[in-house]
């Protein structure tokens, strides 16, 4: 408003204002100054609207863009976001981190025999238990298909990370009941650890990627570590 004053030109803000009832509400204000015929500041005339279905629907947008659909959990690309982000603070302070990829035994089985409802399911119960069992600081995230990826955050010791990745196996084998049906579902985990230097996002989710391999090979239900 000070910057439209001076100099002349018209401004528009976006702020959140509250109503009688101290409710929250995003406003969209056009500004325009007024002058005297000398040129001296009068009066400002602001036309002011509620614009907070356009910012729920903008906020709805942005969650679609990082959040898979069926799970709710973090995408790739918000993963990947998140992963630059460990690399980077990495470099800074030495802050130790583990990147854990798994997926669903033998899930193409489970679409097979009993549905895609079922297995639809399946990866929405997986992806539940999954964040009930992360740590605050860590990060679940769906890739695509039954590929899950956890990003676990200042970890110091190799030991720790297999600690976490097996309690997390644990939690995945305990039992399932989905649309009636009772399931032996299991899960195969690569862990990567991340070296103290030369990271990234490419190297992390290769090298995890090759110890899921490793754990397929070892008879799946396995945890390999890189």
């Amino acid at each position: 408003m000070i910057e439209s004053i001076k100099h002349g030109q018209p401004f528009t803000a976006t702020c959140r204002q509250f109503d009688a009832e101290n409710n929250a509400v995003w406003c969209q204000s056009h500004g325009t100054s007024v002058y005297d015929s000398e040129g001296k500041f009068q009066y400002m005339v602001i036309i002011t609207r509620d614009v907070s279905l356009q910012k729920e629907y903008e906020a709805k947008l942005q969650h679609f863009a990082h959040h898979d659909s069926l799970t709710g959990l973090p995408n790739r690309r918000l993963f990947k976001k998140q992963l630059r982000k460990a690399i980077d603070h990495q470099h800074a302070d030495g802050s130790g981190f583990a990147v854990i990829l798994m997926d669903i035994d033998y899930f193409k089985q489970i679409n097979d025999e009993l549905g895609h409802d079922v297995g639809d399911a399946v990866i929405e119960e997986f992806g539940k238990r999954l964040n009930r069992v992360i740590r605050h600081d860590d990060m679940a995230a769906r890739l695509g298909g039954d590929e899950f990826v956890i990003l676990l955050s200042n970890v110091t010791s190799v030991n720790e990370a297999v600690a976490i990745a097996k309690e997390i196996q644990h939690t995945i084998k305990k039992p399932w009941t989905i649309l009636g049906k009772h399931l032996h579902v299991s899960s195969s985990m690569g862990v990567a650890m991340a070296p103290e230097k030369g990271a990234t996002v490419f190297s992390m989710l290769k090298e995890a990627d090759n110890a899921l391999y490793e754990a397929k090979g070892a008879g799946r239900n396995a945890v390999k570590l890189r």
